[in-house]
């Protein structure tokens, strides 16, 4: 059996957690490994990253969060997840995805040691963050402050990777339509081919700096601190300072 998601309920109205399998969800044609699951910050729609190098996104009906699916994302069938897109890799295997605060883009990384900026409303890849020199094992946006207005979207959206290089990157992206153009979405369910390497911006990290011996696993972006994992077997923390 191919690599799945499985899908469950927790709506039950006892006072103990029900959970019953609702379907699986298919991520992998080839039967290659997910690697990554994320829910967007409303819950309305899910994201897998795949061994075999793709990002995959349903709308799930809003049942996570209680909000209905945005027009042209509707569901197949009484709550069931639909298949939006499934977006290749420039190169090699997935192993990370994280959407951004107000659900516009997604990154996802891996064996091609870069990190990918989708734009969900495109379903497409409108920048790439180069500045590893290994794989990249975790991707986290930069949490909103909490002075921030919950419905203004921020101006630009900043990020940090992990990997196997045992660096952390940060890097900054703005949406001014650079590789952007081209049209709407592609119809729900379409399989998207990488765009070539020169055919969207290429963002150079605003610091990179050596952090473990070891590849970095694991990567925890607060307001406050910042936490890396590796695979020496260390957890370090950071203040932030500025």
């Amino acid at each position: 059996m191919g690599a799945s998601i499985r899908w469950r309920d927790s709506t039950a109205s006892s006072s103990q957690p029900r959970f019953d399998q609702r379907g699986m969800l298919r991520a992998s044609e080839s039967g290659a490994a997910v690697t990554a699951i994320a829910f967007s910050p409303d819950g309305s729609r899910l994201a897998a990253a795949t061994a075999d190098g793709m990002l995959v996104l349903w709308s799930v009906g809003g049942d996570c969060s209680g909000r209905p699916a945005a027009e042209g994302e509707g569901s197949s069938g009484e709550g069931e997840p639909q298949l939006l897109a499934r977006l290749a890799s420039y190169f090699g295997g997935l192993l990370c995805v994280a959407w951004a605060r107000d659900g516009a883009y997604l990154l996802a990384g891996g064996e091609d040691d870069l990190v990918s900026v989708v734009s969900f409303e495109r379903r497409a890849v409108v920048a790439r963050a180069q500045g590893h020199s290994s794989w990249v094992h975790h991707v986290a946006f930069e949490p909103a402050p909490l002075q921030e207005g919950k419905d203004r979207p921020p101006a630009s959206h900043a990020f940090a990777s992990v990997g196997a290089d045992g660096r952390i990157c940060f890097w900054e992206f703005r949406a001014d339509g650079k590789g952007e153009d081209g049209g709407g979405p592609p119809p729900n369910g379409a399989d998207v081919p990488s765009p070539g390497f020169r055919e969207v911006p290429l963002l150079a990290p605003l610091a990179s700096v050596p952090l473990h011996e070891r590849p970095v696993a694991a990567l925890l972006y607060g307001r406050g601190e910042m936490h890396t994992a590796c695979a020496g077997g260390f957890v370090k923390t950071f203040a932030r300072v500025s």
